[in-house]
């Protein structure tokens, strides 16, 4: 369990609730997630682009966003945000090795 888990406690079944009626269920995780082989500048950006494209439609956005946020969720597009953008979001410098 992270530090984030023991510091706020999750309703789950809230959680449950606004992730089915995000408008990336059922969509490809691969749009959303780096995939664990290298990967292209010009192909991460289509596939973010992809992504984003999907959650400027979703109702629940913002709700994915806070989640990610609070869970300080490093991987994948939350809320229509990347990890880096999500971290300059809330104004945190990130060490070298994660840029």
């Amino acid at each position: 369990m992270s530090s984030a888990d023991q510091q706020q406690p999750t309703d789950h079944r809230s959680t449950d609730q606004w992730m089915a009626a995000a408008a990336c269920r059922g969509a490809s995780p691969a749009d959303f997630f780096t995939p664990l082989t290298a990967e292209l500048r010009a192909t991460r950006r289509r596939r973010e682009r992809r992504a984003k494209a999907v959650c400027a439609l979703c109702v629940v956005r913002e709700r994915c966003l806070e989640y990610a946020l609070r869970r300080n969720e490093r991987h994948g597009i939350w809320g229509g945000l990347t990890w880096p953008e999500r971290q300059r979001l809330l104004g945190v410098d990130r060490p070298a090795e994660d840029r």
